[in-house]
């Protein structure tokens, strides 16, 4: 898990605007607990998503936005 970590944090490094990378790299967040980078990191995508006009990609962050909300939800 680091070493996707750390190689999709490099990839995000030269291109932070790619909402699909902030989707794959949020959920790795997520799977890691580290549930503040996470929201942040979907929550920018969903605005990068929002700002290129791709339906799909806001779509698919949105549920991984909502998915991390429900399991934080069932944490508490």
């Amino acid at each position: 898990m680091e070493t996707s970590r750390r190689l999709f944090e490099s990839v995000m490094a030269l291109d932070e605007h790619y909402p699909g990378l902030a989707y794959h790299l949020g959920k790795l967040y997520h799977h890691l607990g580290e549930n503040g980078l996470s929201r942040s990191l979907i929550q920018k995508g969903i605005r990068e998503a929002e700002r290129n006009k791709d339906e799909h990609t806001r779509q698919e962050l949105t549920a991984a936005l909502l998915e991390l909300e429900s399991d934080e939800s069932v944490q508490e």
